[in-house]
């Protein structure tokens, strides 16, 4: 069984709001169309929170969209894993700025 816990409207509405915070101040739903390939209706169903995007749309959203990514690293737990990675990163640089 899975450890994801959220539902499809959770989904519907982070997946929105991430697109909203990515394409403002462009004509938000043709270039959303331009980066997915997805129909004009499907952009627009996404955004009104009707529904999602999946397969092949939702992984070409996570390329081009940083926002879309992060929701749904939260989602799936990975912003932990991330989040521990930069601050070993965050480290490594330190320890090396402190060593020239």
């Amino acid at each position: 069984m899975s450890k994801i816990d959220f539902t499809s409207h959770e989904y519907t509405s982070g997946i929105a709001a991430a697109l909203r915070d990515d394409y403002a101040g462009t004509s938000m739903v043709k270039v959303i169309c331009e980066d997915t390939g997805a129909s004009v209706g499907a952009v627009k169903n996404w955004l009104a929170e009707v529904n999602g995007p999946g397969g092949e749309h939702l992984v070409k959203l996570m390329a081009a969209s940083p926002a879309v990514r992060r929701f749904i690293d939260i989602v799936t737990g990975r912003d932990d894993a991330l989040s521990r990675a930069e601050k070993r990163l965050h480290t490594i640089a330190q320890l090396i700025e402190s060593n020239r």
